[in-house]
């Protein structure tokens, strides 16, 4: 698996919601959306434009196609509103006999939303060969995270990898690898599922989020495309 190009897509929200993998009724988001969120989205659309058939064979093929799937930094900023959904409709698949039964289907839950006017993700193919399935399913992408955080695509390009210099980089990368910059720390999982702490290129400033770039040992290679730096390997 060593691709030679790779997907820059732009996003335009305005609003998603990604859970912290680790939290239930309280959902906090983190400020950019986290691999494993981009990798199911596009499984999704495998699935809407018929590459693969159920939930387990579309994920295994979007984890087979996809080595990164990774945010760039945007500035982005958070707040938290309180949903009342009818779960019991949705999960029962009836509707309440009376209306004193509408109470045992009604459920509140605080989720926190964050507001990205658009932010880019690098995608990284397991190999070229996939590069246009992987950009007819970004065409169908339609949410990224909950059912309320819609997105659109405004632009896929393709770029060429190419060595550059430094050891700086600027999309979401496993913590462990980081040796300096400024960057903010949170849990979430990796393409694979994986659960990971990652280092999001991001820094709280009042109240919202900007941009920033992560630091990488001297001796690790960066790698770029188009606008985005990332390390080397496959261990980030």
């Amino acid at each position: 698996m060593n691709p030679r190009k790779a997907l820059s897509v732009e996003l335009r929200g305005p609003i998603i919601s990604v859970r912290d993998p680790e939290v239930y009724q309280v959902a906090i988001a983190p400020p950019l959306p986290i691999p494993s969120t981009i990798v199911g989205a596009i499984g999704y659309a495998y699935w809407k434009i018929g590459l693969c058939s159920g939930e387990e064979r579309c994920m295994s093929r979007a984890r087979e196609t996809i080595l990164k799937a990774r945010a760039s930094s945007a500035f982005s900023i958070k707040f938290s509103t309180v949903l009342s959904r009818y779960r019991g409709v949705l999960e029962e698949k009836r509707l309440p006999k009376d209306p004193n039964e509408i109470s045992k289907f009604r459920d509140a839950l605080v989720r926190e939303y964050v507001f990205l006017d658009r932010f880019k993700v690098l995608i990284l193919p397991s190999d070229d060969k996939y590069i246009g399935d992987i950009r007819r399913a970004l065409l169908n992408v339609e949410r990224i995270g909950d059912s309320e955080s819609l997105v659109s695509i405004s632009s896929i390009e393709e770029h060429k990898i190419e060595d550059c210099e430094g050891n700086t980089v600027n999309v979401v990368i496993r913590s462990s690898i980081a040796s300096g910059g400024n960057y903010m720390i949170v849990r979430g999982l990796l393409e694979n599922g994986e659960k990971s702490t990652l280092a999001l290129p991001l820094m709280p400033e009042g109240s919202y989020y900007r941009p920033s770039d992560i630091q990488l040992e001297a001796s690790r290679r960066v790698r770029c495309a188009g606008n985005f730096r990332f390390p080397d390997g496959g261990d980030w």
